[in-house]
């Protein structure tokens, strides 16, 4: 059997492509009993490499090492080494190595010799917003934290996530994923071979996740419905306003 776009569609010409891409709202917030925020957004910036910029590889892999121990990030040898392999493999790519605050980013871009993150050609720095706790103790024992999908949640949460989705990694973040997350929004594109829209075929809106309020008991959240997946307790019944309490002993 042949198959091409113009199998959905007839207009596109040859070469073009069928592409989808999802865009997710904004995560819910956590509150507690009265209403305060627990989880905010913080400002970090992403420390990676480019590798069409890099003039010698062993000073890019000094200087990211001594960064990101200057950084107390997680820049081991043997990450530096595989973000190098991964860049040599899509040499215009952006491969991320560490992430630290903007704060301290600014405290690096300051300092001399091989810990300021600017002196050798071919790394790269971006700047993006991230939600985390109010504290860390929240995030330690209460919260949790966000970080970029394993293998095994891909697996286990299953459609719409994919490689690139940022979900829970512990605590209340983690048990309530899908009410927190929700679903995300939907297009389908033609792309030319030059990678230009062509036109937009179909658009499905985003469901934003609903905010939950956190109660200092323990909790017991369900399966996401209708996946396989931890953390999405059963739909609020008529009269709830879209707030979830994590409170067992008042069931879910």
């Amino acid at each position: 059997m042949s198959w091409s776009p113009a199998t959905i569609n007839p207009s596109p010409h040859a070469g073009d492509r069928l592409v989808r891409s999802s865009v997710w709202a904004p995560r819910a917030a956590i509150t507690g009993g009265g209403g305060e925020l627990l989880t905010i957004q913080r400002q970090q910036v992403t420390v990676g490499l480019v590798a069409s910029r890099i003039k010698e590889r062993q000073a890019v892999t000094s200087d990211l090492l001594a960064a990101g121990a200057s950084a107390s990030a997680s820049a081991s040898a043997a990450e530096v080494s595989q973000a190098l392999a991964q860049a040599k493999a899509h040499p215009d790519y952006f491969d991320p190595v560490f992430a630290v605050s903007k704060a301290r980013y600014e405290q690096l871009k300051a300092q001399p010799g091989s810990a300021n993150v600017y002196s050798v050609p071919g790394t790269q720095f971006e700047l993006t917003s991230v939600r985390s706790a109010l504290t860390q103790q929240l995030a330690a024992h209460v919260v949790g934290s966000v970080g970029p999908i394993t293998a095994e949640q891909l697996q286990h949460l299953g459609a719409p996530y994919d490689a690139a989705s940022v979900v829970g990694q512990a605590g209340l973040e983690q048990a309530y994923e899908c009410r927190l997350a929700g679903s995300p929004g939907t297009s389908i594109t033609v792309l030319d071979p030059h990678g230009a829209t062509v036109a937009r075929l179909a658009s499905f809106p985003d469901h934003p996740g609903a905010a939950l309020e956190h109660q200092p008991r323990p909790s017991r959240p369900a399966r996401c419905r209708g996946r396989v997946g931890r953390g999405d307790p059963p739909r609020r019944a008529r009269g709830d306003q879209g707030l979830h309490r994590s409170d067992p002993g008042r069931g879910q």
